[in-house]
């Protein structure tokens, strides 16, 4: 049965701390790095967040695995856990079958299998043409140069440059398509050459060079991309002041999504950089904006606090480079537009941009999450200018951020479950 949260903001100005959830894509990479070295069994913390748990849950699956059994790994809605297994079991002997919800049975994995089975992996399809569920049986891969669209999904390069680290004679990638998502690409990059690999990148070609794994200086980071629900809610608050502890400069960071302090500082919130973590908040005077202008390609997963943020501030906007967001938990440009317009925003998807017209937002119904963590985040600041807002399936947070509801309430906010 569902359930559904009641948010009501608090009377008083927002004011108080927030600490964010582990990063899951550095946690993740770092993961299957440990994986490729040999070490597939992990303890589980209580900063382990939903995709990061069922990874250390697969790996030990893997690692236990009868090498005569078929074995059935359920990745659930995790696209990047069934990326990086695949990769990872296709060369690791056995038979496995990896498989998911039915919303990660829709999600495409062609350019990924194709660049694998030029390695030489034994991959078949037990479904649908270039969707899982998968057979794979492992073997010893070999190197080669591999060609990889990127127009869908950056994880189907991390997933190779992750391989790589096992591949005799390294491995050459050689991008093709529209490039989205690539700072994910990039922290997969430089993770690596936080472990000792060597790894060039030229003209269109990622090269990755034969070396040994060192994995003990890796380290994960609080999550920047968690950080953007608090940027909105402040956005939208008379006086907000929030300090998200635990992070530091946003130039430092290895995730691309720290660019969220510059995007909400664009449009009237302030951040300083204190021994605690980052202090924002919305100043006396914030810019008057007619319409914004973004290309979110890099860093798509800002996209939906940006978005609910702009139509609660009545702002115009352009958001570009989002066409592959319809790939993710849940295809997150039928679901935002959805959603916005029956809380009464003007919105349209048309040529590959979203078009948000000024409008004066109403709430009518409860909004509907989809099975998305980033849906049930982006839309609770718009509480603080509805008076009320209803949310349906609360829970969905538990992917990335299962501690957001506790931190909403800790600053104030009402929550009543039904």
């Amino acid at each position: 049965m569902s359930t559904t949260v009641k948010i009501v903001p608090p009377h008083f100005s927002i004011k108080g701390e927030v600490s964010l959830p582990v990063s899951k894509s550095i946690s993740n990479r770092i993961l299957m790095l440990k994986a490729y070295s040999g070490d597939l069994s992990h303890e589980v913390t209580e900063k382990d967040v939903g995709d990061t748990l069922l990874l250390k849950k697969l790996l030990l699956e893997i690692a236990q695995a009868p090498r005569e059994e078929r074995v059935v790994l359920n990745c659930l809605n995790a696209g990047t856990v069934l990326r990086f297994l695949l990769a990872f079991v296709a060369q690791r002997e056995g038979e496995w079958i990896l498989t998911g919800s039915e919303r990660m049975c829709e999600r495409p994995i062609e350019p990924l299998v194709k660049a694998l089975r030029v390695l030489g992996a034994e991959i078949f399809y037990e479904g649908r043409e270039g969707f899982p569920p998968l057979r794979v049986v492992g073997k010893p891969l070999s190197s080669q140069v591999v060609e990889v669209d990127t127009s869908i999904s950056s994880q189907f390069v991390s997933s190779l440059l992750l391989l790589s680290t096992v591949i005799p004679g390294g491995l050459s990638l050689k991008l093709t398509g529209e490039k989205v998502s690539t700072s994910y690409m990039r922290m997969t990059m430089k993770l690596l050459q936080k472990a000792s690999m060597r790894v060039v990148e030229d003209d269109g070609v990622i090269r990755v060079s034969p070396g040994k794994l060192r994995t003990e200086a890796l380290t994960p980071e609080a999550d920047w991309s968690s950080a953007a629900f608090w940027f909105a809610l402040v956005a939208l608050s008379q006086r907000g002041k929030i300090l998200i502890k635990g992070v530091g400069e946003p130039e430092d960071s290895l995730q691309g999504d720290a660019v969220v302090a510059d995007i909400f500082r664009s449009i009237g919130v302030a951040f300083h950089v204190t021994p605690e973590g980052v202090l924002i908040q919305k100043p006396y005077q914030v810019p008057a904006l007619s319409r914004v202008r973004l290309n979110m390609k890099s860093t798509p997963d800002l996209t939906l606090p940006v978005v609910t943020a702009l139509s609660g501030l009545g702002y115009g906007a352009l958001i570009s480079g989002i066409h592959h967001l319809q790939f993710k938990e849940s295809d997150r440009i039928k679901a935002l537009v959805t959603e916005l317009r029956a809380l009464n925003v003007a919105i349209d998807y048309v040529d590959r941009m979203l078009v948000v017209h000024p409008s004066s937002v109403r709430a009518f119904r409860p909004v509907n999450t989809y099975d998305d963590h980033r849906m049930a985040m982006a839309f609770a600041p718009l509480s603080l200018v509805l008076g009320t807002l209803d949310v349906r399936d609360p829970q969905v947070v538990e992917k990335s951020y299962p501690h957001f509801w506790e931190m909403l309430k800790g600053l104030g906010f009402g929550l009543r479950m039904s």
